[in-house]
């Protein structure tokens, strides 16, 4: 499918003009093909489909595939099927009892999973429950498929920046990305989120050099050498150029400092030796946790010492809160709670 597309036999859907092209998701041994409503996806759908029962020997049972038309005619679609040999389908639909194309904002769209997992809880005895796979998602140039979705939507900024809180959304941001950038809201006394993460620093190209937490503790932005600064956006690697075993920093200044400022940029210089960039690419740091990587629990627990204490708790919700994260179930049980 991917050689489909490179050689422009199949056109998957493009997300947003200059966002990347879904054709093709994988879930275990399921596939999803997304792509336009045209005779020549059709034929090359068919084409694929026919060469892996030549290649590999086995059927495809286009009775338990489905095809599905959004702002489709019903004459193509019907045409489609009867080409394809196989069922029409009608949004929403399940998949692996999960409701796509429903309204995820009502509450009925989930009674049936929320039926069907207290089910899976109520017969769970001492058995292990398995989950069936984990989701994939495809993987462009060793980038996540998912980010670079994200990014097309709601913009380069995400990447780059940890508060978001007054960046405005776009009209068709979901009611969950909402929920994400406002996280930073959840404490008024400081802003908890940005302080929870840091830059660990590769080639410089994505790391603010006043405002990122780079160089130690504290981003540099605070300091007074600041004000006098002629670049005050620019990137570690704009300001530290590295040619060989040779390394210039170019700090420029609005005006002549004065002497006690030039003490502050002397210090700043000295700081600035020990700086070495590498080839790699900037990373985000969680401050909270000693590899660096985010965890709900750390996440929890720093929220939990800031967090206003609300209404007195019974008896039974104190007792789930004090064990959640020490519960006795299984995690794959865990998964369904």
């Amino acid at each position: 499918m991917r050689r489909a597309v490179v050689l422009n036999l199949f056109k998957g859907f493009k997300i947003r003009s200059d966002g990347p092209s879904i054709s093709h998701l994988q879930y275990a041994d399921d596939t999803l093909c997304i792509g336009e409503d045209s005779i020549e996806n059709l034929w090359t759908i068919k084409a694929i489909l026919r060469g892996f029962e030549l290649a590999f020997g086995l059927k495809v049972n286009f009775w338990k595939s489905c095809l599905m038309g959004i702002n489709v005619g019903d004459n193509f679609m019907e045409m489609a099927c009867t080409f394809l040999n196989c069922i029409q389908g009608c949004l929403p639909f399940k998949y692996f009892g999960l409701p796509v194309g429903a309204n995820p904002r009502r509450a009925y769209t989930w009674d049936p999973l929320v039926t069907s997992l207290r089910k899976k809880l109520n017969s769970w005895g001492h058995k292990h429950i398995s989950l069936g796979g984990r989701w994939r998602l495809l993987n462009h140039e060793d980038v996540g498929f998912w980010k670079e979705v994200l990014v097309t939507k709601y913009g380069n900024h995400i990447l780059h920046k940890v508060g978001w809180v007054n960046v405005p959304n776009p009209y068709f941001a979901s009611l969950w990305w909402k929920d994400i950038c406002n996280l930073e809201n959840c404490v008024e006394s400081k802003k908890w989120l940005e302080e929870s993460v840091s830059r660990l620093l590769g080639n410089g190209a994505y790391t603010r050099f006043w405002t990122d937490k780079w160089l130690g503790d504290v981003a540099l932005v605070p300091k007074v050498v600041f004000d006098f600064s002629t670049k005050g956006c620019y990137s570690v690697s704009d300001l530290i150029v590295v040619d060989g075993v040779t390394k210039t920093c170019n700090l420029l200044w609005r005006r002549r400092l004065f002497h006690w400022e030039e003490e502050i940029v002397t210090q700043l210089l000295v700081s600035l030796e020990n700086v070495c960039l590498s080839i790699e690419e900037d990373k985000w740091r969680w401050i909270l946790e000693s590899d660096g990587n985010f965890s709900v629990k750390s996440a929890f627990e720093s929220l939990a010492k800031e967090l206003v204490i609300g209404p007195n708790l019974t008896l039974f919700e104190a007792k789930i809160f004090s064990n959640i994260w020490e519960s006795p179930a299984p995690s794959k049980v865990i998964a369904f709670s």
